[in-house]
């Protein structure tokens, strides 16, 4: 007979079963290096703070994003006082270049979706290094009525 089952994190104290698993590969890590790369437009700032390499071969850009205005995007919303809300930053707006040709992005995560200087959005993006070219700089850019956009030199996507 089959059975299917879901397994689901509870207190013990509440399980039906227990069910351990045990990993045997050894840990492989992540391997960052400090960037810190920043471009500022007006009052748009984009920074780049770590890259990291995976032992699934993915480049890792780690960083941060804020507006301290409406401008630079196409939601140009006002709050419930008529005063001006920050724009909102999507995926889509999100570009990765390399010899001015986009690079396709595996995986974005941000952390919200309108920042401040104080309260900046933090972000993480993943691509895989086969779609890359070899000694080529990474441009990463944020598109709105301001582009912004900071580079990752070459030597930091192959170490």
């Amino acid at each position: 007979e089959r059975y299917n089952l879901r397994l689901q994190t509870v207190r013990q104290s509440a399980a039906d079963y227990v069910v351990y698993i045990k990993d045997r590969s050894p840990a492989q890590k992540i391997h960052w290096q400090r960037l810190d790369r920043v471009s500022r437009v007006q009052s748009i700032e984009l920074r780049i703070n770590k890259i990291g390499h995976s032992p699934g071969g993915y480049v890792l850009l780690s960083g941060t994003y804020y507006s301290q205005s409406s401008i630079n995007n196409m939601d140009d919303s006002s709050s419930d006082d008529g005063r001006s809300s920050p724009p909102k930053l999507w995926a889509s707006d999100i570009w990765v270049y390399q010899d001015k040709k986009p690079i396709e992005i595996d995986t974005v995560y941000l952390s919200k979706m309108t920042g401040s200087k104080r309260s900046p959005i933090y972000f993480g993006i993943s691509i895989n290094k086969n779609k890359l070219h070899l000694r080529e700089p990474l441009v990463l850019e944020i598109k709105g009525t301001h582009t912004v956009g900071v580079e990752v030199p070459e030597s930091f996507l192959w170490k």
